[in-house]
């Protein structure tokens, strides 16, 4: 092959030339874009980092300010559950009191009504307690008994079994 027949000098000359020039290329081109590059990707990491400890902080001051909320409203709804709790039990103890005094009235007028049924049917029992004693005193001796005569002895009959 008549590439390989020239001399060995002349080779290692355009192999050094060769590879200065790639050298170069590589020193003066390649390797400033790829140290840019690098330093870009770093700078972006750094810059996303950052932003990602704003963003922490933010979300640790948003939850922060939620749970405050939360817990004013908490309160304040405990607040007026209380307050709720309390006005329902006034008017829970109004009714009732009236309720009491309405039932105590309508017990006093039903006692009130039974004495008076009470007091007619004693009278009545009277008034019976009279006419039987006349008609059985008539069946049993035949005599005939005055109305005044037989209220005296129905009276003196309670009277007798109110003291015994």
């Amino acid at each position: 092959m008549p590439q390989f027949e020239a001399p060995i000098v002349t080779q290692v000359v355009w192999l050094i030339i060769s590879f200065g020039l790639l050298y170069y290329l590589l020193i003066k081109k390649a390797l400033p874009r790829i140290g840019e590059v690098l330093e870009a990707r770093q700078d972006r990491i750094a810059a996303d980092l950052d932003r990602a400890a704003d963003m922490r902080r933010e979300a640790e001051q948003a939850l922060a300010t939620y749970e405050k909320l939360v817990s004013d409203a908490r309160t304040k709804a405990q607040t007026r559950m209380a307050e709720l709790q309390a006005r329902l039990a006034e008017e829970a103890q109004r009714r009732s009191s009236a309720l009491d005094a309405e039932l105590h009235a309508k017990i006093a007028d039903a006692e009130k009504r039974i004495q008076a049924a009470r007091a007619e049917a004693l009278g009545q029992i009277e008034s019976v307690a009279e006419d039987i004693s006349r008609v059985a005193t008539e069946k049993l001796t035949g005599a005939t008994v005055s109305a005044n005569d037989a209220k005296a002895a129905v009276s003196e009959a309670q009277k007798v079994r109110e003291a015994a």
